[in-house]
């Protein structure tokens, strides 16, 4: 059932789920899908655990989301890979903390954001020589 006063409640299933499709053969593109353990999951269709919400086993909101995880255990946490690009936004307070991956002909940087006596600059973390 679906009723509406200001908001969607869905209700009379176990697992209530809304599914937004694009499709003419009518395989929805994502899922949302609020489960009775706490649990709030939106994933692409055939693909599970893509993103989650509140996955702390209670219906407490944590505030933690896991990506390709179901337990988080801090605010973001990803299960695998996190890949960064090029942020040439000029280092600011509202940069601190923004970690970025440049590269030129020869070498590639990792650089954070960071708070230094002049201000906020780009700080070098690690550098890769690869070129001649």
């Amino acid at each position: 059932d679906v009723t509406t006063n200001g908001y969607l409640t869905l209700t009379g299933q176990a697992t209530p789920q809304i599914f937004m499709d694009s499709t003419t053969a009518g395989t929805p593109i994502w899922t949302m899908i609020a489960r009775n353990d706490g649990y709030f999951l939106l994933g692409r269709s055939g693909v599970s655990n893509d993103f989650f919400i509140n996955p702390s086993g209670t219906a407490t909101f944590t505030g933690n989301v896991g990506i390709g995880t179901t337990a988080p255990k801090s605010k973001l946490q990803v299960a695998g890979g996190v890949q960064m690009a090029n942020d040439t936004s000029t280092a600011s307070a509202d940069k601190a903390g923004t970690m970025r991956y440049r590269d030129d002909s020869t070498t590639s940087y990792v650089d954070m954001c960071m708070r230094t006596a002049s201000g906020y600059e780009w700080v070098n973390i690690v550098q890769n020589n690869y070129g001649a």
